[in-house]
Formats: C-alpha cells, sequence, structure tokens
C-alpha cells in the first residue's frame, strides 16, 4: 500500500497504483478489512491488483531482473513497515483466475479449488467425552451446505446421517436461515463420536451446494 492509500504494485521500474484510494473506501467498508491480491503472469509480463476481489489494475510489467528475499509487511531492507492487521496470506506458484480471487475474497478456502464453493469454519468446538461436535460458518440466506471432513487435508469426505439418525446414509444438507449456520452434531450422530478423540487430527470444511 504506497503513494497514501493505494493498493500498488511495484515491479523493476514499473510501479503502478490500483485505481481505488483506500482511506476513501474504508470510509464506507462494512467491516475495516479488504481483500486484496496481486498477480504477475510471467509469460505475458503482466500485472493486476484485486480488491476484495474485483479488479483495481491490469497492466504491463517488467520481468524479474534481480534477486532477494520475500519480505511482507515492509521494503527491503526493512524500511517503510506496514502498520496494521494482516491475516491470511497465501503464496502461487501460478497465475490465478479472476473467478479463483473472486472466490478467496467471499471467504473460500485457498485450500481447495474455488469450483468446489468451500468456506472456512469460523467457531468449532469438539467434546472428546461425548463426541458433541459444534460448528458454525458465514452463510447466505436461502443457499445449501454440507459437511466434509479429512484425515490428511487430501482426501475429504461427505458428512452423512449415521445409523440411527431418520436420514440415515444420506448426505447432511444445511439451508441457511440466516448470515451464520450452526450445527450441532450430537456424539450418535457425529462419524467420529467419542472415538475421534483419539483421532491424531480430523479437518472440517463447508460447501456450498
Amino acid at each position: 500500500i504506497r503513494n497514501n492509500g493505494f493498493l500498488h504494485q511495484a515491479h523493476w521500474g514499473a510501479d503502478t497504483n490500483g485505481a481505488t484510494n483506500l482511506n476513501d473506501y474504508l470510509a464506507t467498508d462494512e467491516d475495516g478489512w479488504v481483500h486484496a491480491a496481486w498477480v504477475y503472469d510471467g509469460a505475458t509480463d503482466t500485472g493486476q491488483i484485486y480488491l476484495d476481489g474485483v479488479i483495481d489494475y491490469e497492466g504491463a510489467k517488467n520481468a524479474p531482473n534481480g534477486s532477494g528475499n520475500l519480505i511482507i509487511g515492509g521494503r527491503n531492507g526493512g524500511e517503510a513497515g506496514y502498520v496494521g492487521l494482516i491475516d491470511e496470506i497465501a503464496i502461487w506458484s501460478e497465475v490465478k483466475s479472476a473467478d479463483y480471487i473472486a472466490a478467496l475474497a467471499a471467504g473460500g478456502s485457498p485450500l481447495v479449488a474455488p469450483t468446489q464453493n468451500a468456506l472456512r469454519v469460523t467457531t468449532f468446538s469438539y467434546n472428546t467425552g461425548t463426541g458433541e461436535l459444534d460448528i458454525s460458518w458465514s452463510s447466505n440466506v436461502g443457499e445449501s451446505y454440507g459437511l466434509q471432513y479429512s484425515l490428511d487435508l487430501e482426501t475429504w469426505v461427505d458428512w452423512t446421517w449415521v445409523a440411527g439418525h431418520p436420514l440415515e446414509g444420506q448426505v447432511i444438507t444445511l439451508e441457511a436461515d440466516s448470515d451464520v449456520t450452526n450445527f450441532l452434531l450430537q456424539g450418535a450422530t457425529n462419524p467420529f463420536g467419542p472415538a475421534g478423540a483419539n483421532l491424531p487430527s480430523v479437518y472440517v470444511r463447508v460447501l456450498k451446494k
């Protein structure tokens, strides 16, 4: 962020501001946070800046001509340190599409492809004694969501209703009626149950259907 409040892409003599002044933008922003993404396509020497999932700049850039270390929150040498909060930094070694970045800005996880409409769980609690699992996530009224779990972050399994539930064997589908959806899985309907306490790790994600 340079030049009195613009997202900036400085690329070896091809320095460019985004179109939006963040001072004005944040004055009407609801939560005080922005999602910022910078893209560089080395094959075409094209740069892009995205603000909250929307393109804010696109144009020609110069190819890399030097070496050095990656520094987040300051200039080379440690000067001009960033004053503020930064959360969830991710870096890719390939060019990401506008749809991909828009999905990230909407809350999608960087660990999965945006076409899966994955959302990050906002609260998560697990009772190792009873197997009760309490999950909440950001949602949109009228949309349907499902749950998946993984033991290794590679293989994901749809959460289904277990034996004894009226919908036994069916994939769990929940329709949101507010901007936050909470789902409480009793130990008897939780696929892990109390036995989950012995698992080394369990990962949970929410998918928009």
